[in-house]
């Protein structure tokens, strides 16, 4: 499958938005549906997006402590 690679600017709480729908997304229960294999796409997004939203918070700890060590 060719997919296409695309750079989108999204601000901190539109990705936690992003992750608290596709959670709800997660734990809807559709019957007879593929046995839930319908579901990984989005399994891998929320998964994708839970790391970008963890390297937000790495990259503001690291900035935060610059300018601590920058002032002293």
């Amino acid at each position: 499958m060719n997919e296409a690679v695309i750079t989108m600017r999204l601000s901190e709480g539109e990705i936690n938005l992003l992750i608290n729908s596709l959670q709800m997304l997660e734990t809807a229960v559709v019957p007879c549906v593929d046995n839930g294999t319908w579901k990984v796409p989005y399994e891998v997004l929320k998964k994708d997006l839970t790391k970008i939203q963890g390297d937000i918070v790495v990259k503001r700890r690291e900035h935060e402590i610059k300018q601590k060590l920058g002032k002293e």
